[in-house]
């Protein structure tokens, strides 16, 4: 009984592991929250822990895990950003 026990844990784990998928989302920043540690890439809100390093108007590439694929919305707890990269335009005027 405790041999089927561990067989079912197991199982069950290595399913676990293989259910959250890797996302990329390009776009330029649209709205930075320092308060809330949140940034809006098109109007999407990601939450990051360090903002003060990006700017509203900036083009970034972000790589992040949606932890919960099953579920169709966009929430800030399903999320977890894994690398976020600045888009350099060489066209941009400073």
């Amino acid at each position: 009984m405790k041999r089927a026990a561990l067989f079912l844990f197991l199982i069950y784990s290595l399913i676990g592991c293989n259910t959250n998928e890797t996302h990329t989302l390009s776009g330029e920043i649209t709205h930075v929250d320092k308060e809330n540690q949140i940034i809006k890439i098109d109007d999407k809100p990601i939450k990051l822990y360090f903002v003060d390093a990006y700017e509203t108007g900036e083009k970034v590439e972000v790589t992040f895990i949606d932890k919960t694929p099953d579920k169709d919305c966009w929430c800030l707890d399903h999320f977890e950003v894994q690398e976020i990269k600045i888009i350099n335009d060489d066209n941009r005027k400073d």
